[in-house]
């Protein structure tokens, strides 16, 4: 798992993965019985009746959502400068326009579709706290 948070902070994960993740963890959870309860339901926090269970789909994408905007502050980098380019530094506007951003950079795409919803970090807010509301958000 460490290598897939990792991973996770640079590249969108695909569909693939994000199935197979969850193909894992419910075969280690039901050790191959019927799937008696649906993942969605175990994400919930335990006063809501869930297991309170890391969504490891929104987790990746609240770690890539905070590597995204750690580079819009960087000065200097490729990345930085297409997302000064793409107007990307800023919260977007609601619906978010990405058809301007070429397909192949498709966690560029990703990023502004999400910047829209997704507000920057507070001045006073730590690190970890954005990282939470990041991953409460997704």
């Amino acid at each position: 798992m460490a290598w897939a948070w990792y991973a996770s902070q640079i590249y969108p994960q695909p569909d693939l993965c994000v199935r197979q993740l969850n193909t894992t963890v419910s075969w280690f959870l039901w050790k191959g019985d019927k799937f008696l309860v649906p993942l969605s339901t175990l994400y919930r926090l335990k006063e809501e009746g869930g297991w309170d269970l890391t969504n490891l789909p929104a987790k990746s994408h609240a770690f890539l959502l905070y590597r995204m905007r750690q580079q819009v502050m960087k000065q200097g980098t490729v990345t930085s400068a297409w997302l000064r380019t793409w107007g990307l530094n800023v919260k977007g506007a609601n619906p978010p326009f990405r058809d301007i951003i070429p397909e192949n950079l498709e966690y560029l795409r990703r990023f502004a579709m999400d910047s829209a919803y997704v507000d920057e970090q507070g001045l006073m807010e730590s690190k970890r706290a954005y990282k939470r509301r990041l991953y409460n958000t997704t």
